[in-house]
């Protein structure tokens, strides 16, 4: 599967390409997702949640381990050196030398392999507990398609108050190759409208093993707009709206 993102397109003029850096990161299920990074003067302090939330659960899962094993000799340079990436070590280190090593260990403990809850415990996230908004729209174009063609997903959401840093999750579903998904976290989101464009080409894979094969049939797309981690059950996490929508593969 591979889908690309725009995360989140502007109705109200939230962010826009021009005044935007975008960057692609290409997932191990195939999905690539281009994120949209808001421009500094309309971050409002959250800055470093985004690049905090790059510390995946696996990640986290690594540096806990090696915490819980050997302990933390050496420090935050010591204990980030474990990590598979340069620039995941350098995000590790640049959140561990702000807080402090103790306190950076403490939230890996807790935070039970949740990136947004473990950035909030750090302080690099923000959350409101007051957050709310729903899911406006989803949609699918179009209906139904030729294998190879690319389908349009168009999730619209309101905020209705403040909310603190959550995601957009999506996940696919069909055919024969198993559902996979990805998600895109938001630093925090102020009352408005926002719309998140996803893009789905169905051209198969050469090789099976390595990508799907989008066989002829009925597939589901589902969405979710969550405040913290979608499906976590951490304080300051809820799901303010979920929807589905299906698309077509035709010989």
């Amino acid at each position: 599967m591979t889908c690309v993102f725009a995360v989140p397109e502007p109705v109200d003029n939230w962010m826009s390409a021009e005044d935007s850096n975008a960057k692609v990161i290409t997932a191990p299920n195939g999905v690539t997702v281009e994120f949209r990074k808001l421009p500094e003067d309309r971050l409002k302090g959250a800055g470093f949640c985004g690049t905090c939330t790059s510390l995946t659960g696996q990640a986290l899962n690594i540096l806990l381990n090696y915490v819980l094993n050997v302990g933390v000799v050496g420090g935050c340079s010591k204990v980030c050196s474990n990590l598979k990436t340069k620039t995941e070590a350098t995000v590790c280190n640049i959140a561990c030398d702000i807080v402090g090593l103790k306190a950076f260990v403490a939230a890996l403990k807790k935070a039970d392999l949740d990136p947004i809850y473990f950035c909030g415990l750090l302080g690099a996230c923000k959350h409101d507990d007051n957050g709310a908004g729903s899911i406006s729209s989803f949609t699918v174009s179009p209906a139904s398609g030729k294998q190879g063609a690319t389908f349009a997903g168009a999730l619209e959401v309101t905020v209705t108050n403040h909310t603190g840093a959550g995601e957009f999750s999506f996940k696919i579903s069909g055919g024969h190759q198993q559902s996979a998904g990805t998600s895109s976290v938001y630093p925090e989101l102020a009352p408005g409208s926002y719309g998140v464009k996803l893009n789905v080409a169905t051209t198969p894979s050469q090789d099976p093993t390595q990508g799907p094969s989008w066989d002829p049939g009925m597939y589901e797309l589902s969405a979710a707009f969550c405040m913290g981690s979608c499906g976590s059950d951490h304080p300051h996490s809820k799901v303010f709206g979920e929807a589905t929508a299906n698309f077509t593969i035709t010989n």
